[in-house]
């Protein structure tokens, strides 16, 4: 079970319906991030992906957006994060 904020704010599924990315905008970034689930084909039901969320390289993450082969995901800062 992965703990998520109340200041989740944005969601992307991939082209294929494999994963849901969910941007999470509370500072610092080490405890806010991009959260990341498998989802069942089956029945829908969403796993964690390991090592989510994922802090490297963002601030405050507002939008996502994923190419089309589903290959790479984006991630746009907002703001910085106050010190």
């Amino acid at each position: 079970m992965v703990a998520c904020s109340d200041t989740l704010t944005y969601g992307i599924v991939d082209p294929y319906g494999r994963y849901l990315y969910v941007t999470d905008q509370q500072t610092p970034a080490a405890t806010g991030g991009i959260y990341a689930f498998t989802i069942s084909q089956s029945t829908g039901a969403l796993t964690p992906v390991p090592g989510s969320p994922f802090t490297a390289n963002l601030n405050i993450p507002a939008a996502l957006a994923i190419d089309q082969s589903g290959t790479y995901l984006y991630a746009a800062n907002s703001r910085m994060a106050s010190s």
